[in-house]
């Protein structure tokens, strides 16, 4: 079993703006570090580095825990309790703590491997699932909670009960209090959105797919795919908020079927559909909201997004795209209450590096805490590097932490201290009444200076 060991220098991170942006970097450019999760009070981070070894972060201290991966398969940390520990699978199911324990949580057997994917706060509550090592002779992942380290299954449907064949199905995300759980089922085709939600001791399976979700199945007896009414071909998991209230989805909408000819005689049929949505489903009142892009923020019409993660006031973190590879990642915002996402490197134009994120086709928000203080995920910086005595430039992966109350994006979000003797400054030292637009320089009553960016 290989070592852990612990940096407390190699996290070189850099801060912009009295600290509002904080960047975590590795000492060589080949490897870096992909935050994937930050927990609800903001302390930790988590994620994979390029040369995939799991880690964990303390924020403030900038400590930083760096697990090695045990085979082939790599290592990741998906989910980090308020205590600093991670979860996720360093050959199987695996936690690493800020203090440096790593822990197997459940040993692999010839029957199966296991996969832990998320946390609650208290770290007593581990969601996952468990994957068939046989798959082809049967099913593949099995949905289940690791309680206080012991392993419970999570009820399941039958093909009957859904109306599509059931393959199989994995938690993905948790609530802060375990009460709700996240994750999908496995259809022939496609992976619909389920909610598993605490009933006394245990969990009932909430049917969040019901009336939503369109399968593609092929049907022996009609020699044919069936017909089904449900209105969208993807309803795809994507997270949860905290406080238990919303489910994040990704949707689209079917549009019907083209015959497309191939050559003479010979055609095939293509399903069409929508771009990828913004779903943001509200579990106490059951009411699903769509959001479809317009054009008018930023972002064109008709481009797919990919949400990863909601607030417990509905804010929505994501990027352009829907993921696949060299679809270029652009970092948004959805805040509660608005209509339209906008490109982070809008909403907080102060920060240059979410340009060259974006620029660079890789800027992949993936956390935003419980309060949406928040917001963590990494992107690709550039660097200049010499190679056989000549000079290239060099994409590295950088993640950040961004404290979304330390900066302003109006003058109507501005909080600073309202006694009678606050001054207020431009850049070039110019007294003004109130706040104007661009940075100011504040001078409270007791001698504290900010700097504050008013777009």
């Amino acid at each position: 079993m290989k070592k852990i060991f612990t940096l407390c220098c190699l996290a070189a991170a850099t801060c912009a703006n009295a600290q509002t942006l904080t960047k975590f970097n590795t000492e060589s450019i080949e490897n870096g570090y992909q935050i994937m999760d930050i927990s609800n009070n903001g302390k930790y981070i988590g994620g994979v580095t390029a040369q995939n070894e799991m880690f964990m972060i303390e924020v403030e201290t900038k400590k930083t825990v760096i697990k090695e991966m045990l085979d082939e398969w790599g290592a990741e940390v998906r989910g980090v309790s308020n205590n600093g520990i991670g979860v996720g699978y360093n050959g199987p199911a695996a936690t690493l703590s800020i203090n440096g324990d790593f822990k197997i949580i459940e040993e692999a057997t010839e029957e199966y491997n296991t996969l832990a994917e998320d946390i609650t706060d208290d770290d007593k509550i581990i969601v996952g699932s468990i994957n068939s090592n046989t798959y082809m002779e049967g099913w593949q992942k099995k949905p289940c909670v690791w309680i206080d380290g012991v392993r419970t299954m999570l009820p399941e449907p039958t093909t009957e009960q859904i109306g599509f064949n059931y393959n199989g199905a994995s938690a993905k995300r948790v609530s802060a209090d375990g009460s709700v759980i996240m994750g999908h089922l496995i259809a022939d085709i496609g992976e619909p959105a389920a909610l598993w939600i605490k009933d006394g001791d245990t969990y009932k399976l909430d049917s969040i797919w019901k009336g939503k979700f369109r399968p593609t199945q092929w049907d022996d007896e009609l020699g044919d795919f069936r017909e089904y009414d449900e209105p969208y071909l993807t309803f795809q998991w994507a997270n949860v908020s905290a406080n238990g209230k919303y489910a994040l989805v990704i949707i689209s909408e079917y549009l019907g079927e083209e015959e497309i000819e191939i050559y003479e005689g010979y055609t095939y049929t293509t399903v069409l559909q929508t771009e990828n949505r913004i779903g943001i489903y509200n579990i106490e009142t059951k009411e699903l909201k769509i959001i479809t892009v317009d054009g008018s923020r930023g972002i064109d019409a008709e481009t797919d997004l990919t949400p990863t993660d909601i607030s417990d006031d509905g804010t929505v973190i994501g990027y352009t795209g829907d993921g696949s590879f060299g679809s270029p990642r652009l970092g948004f915002i959805l805040k509660a209450g608005e209509e339209q996402p906008r490109l982070l490197k809008d909403v907080y134009s102060q920060f240059e590096e979410f340009t060259t994120y974006d620029d660079n086709g890789i800027n992949s928000p993936l956390g935003i805490t419980a309060d949406g203080r928040y917001i963590t995920g990494f992107g690709y910086n550039v660097a200049e590097m010499e190679i056989d005595g000549e000079v290239w430039p060099m994409s590295y992966i950088e993640g950040y932490v961004l404290d979304t109350q330390a900066v302003s994006d109006g003058i109507s979000n501005l909080t600073v201290n309202t006694k009678k003797n606050t001054e207020y400054f431009t850049v070039d030292g110019r007294k003004v009444a109130a706040p104007v637009k661009g940075l100011n320089i504040i001078k409270t009553a007791n001698g504290e200076t900010r700097k504050i960016f008013v777009k």
